[in-house]
């Protein structure tokens, strides 16, 4: 073979090369996408009414109770349910995670409710997204294990999936008279 016809297909190989290589790159580009984090506080304006965007319903919880049950509107129902002191005060508070009796893909609204030392509850913090849906629309559930617990002033949620999935934890830390997110 002609020298120039080597050298020809020579370059032809290196950019052929280069051009798988650039097109590998790009095609393994892992796009990353931004969550605001904040703490599980309300809005002031809001009060306790949150919105469950899904379906666009307002719940109004109740601010005080005697019991926790009294926080437990229709149609939900305590799915998670840990207690422990998340403030000063020495009097076991509470957290509870509510599932919708008639839908399991809909957001689970997650309740902080502080001990009152006259005895009864104080509802501190409403969550539709410390905890999403157990199931997709689809009918397939999220992840295997779910848990809540309390511990050092802190909430703990603890998911762990299989496959794609996988596994989250997401710590919540009361400070000042709020829950803050600290750790994902």
């Amino acid at each position: 073979m002609d020298k120039a016809v080597v050298l020809k297909i020579k370059r032809i190989v290196i950019l052929l090369g280069l051009f798988s290589i650039v097109f590998f790159v790009l095609s393994c580009k892992k796009e990353i996408k931004q969550i605001e984090v904040s703490s599980l506080k309300d809005t002031e304006n809001r009060e306790n009414k949150e919105t469950n965007e899904e379906n666009d319903s307002v719940v109004e919880f109740p601010k005080t109770g005697n019991k926790i049950t009294d926080f437990v509107l229709a149609p939900y129902e305590i799915q998670y349910q840990e207690e422990g002191l998340l403030d000063d005060d020495g009097l076991k508070d509470v957290v509870i995670v509510l599932q919708d009796k008639n839908d399991n893909t809909s957001s689970r609204p997650t309740l902080v409710l502080i001990k009152q030392p006259q005895g009864g509850y104080k509802l501190q913090e409403i969550s539709w997204v410390a905890i999403g849906p157990e199931y997709t629309a689809d009918d397939y559930k999220i992840y295997n294990d779910e848990s809540v617990s309390i511990s050092n002033k802190e909430i703990i949620f603890s998911m762990y999936g299989m496959g794609a999935t996988g596994n989250k934890e997401t710590l919540y830390k009361f400070i000042n008279n709020e829950l803050i997110l600290i750790e994902v």
